[in-house]
């Protein structure tokens, strides 16, 4: 049986990307999914609050008013 020679290439060594474009991109991704699930954490726990003053929970309508 014959071996199969295979040479794995990274983003970073790829001469069609320059040396920063790996970094950037990792960068904004991080910055991408880390927004998203800001907005999408707050949003959920601002619905949450709405919720338990509409039932009655004081607590929670005193935050909704700050």
């Amino acid at each position: 049986m014959k071996q199969i020679r295979y040479q794995s290439t990274k983003l970073y060594n790829d001469p069609g990307n320059p040396r920063w474009f790996a970094p950037a991109f990792t960068t904004f991704l991080f910055v991408l999914f880390g927004g998203a699930l800001f907005v999408s954490l707050t949003g959920t726990l601002d619905q949450m609050t709405e919720r338990d003053c509409r039932l009655g929970v004081q607590a929670a309508c005193e935050e909704l008013q700050r």
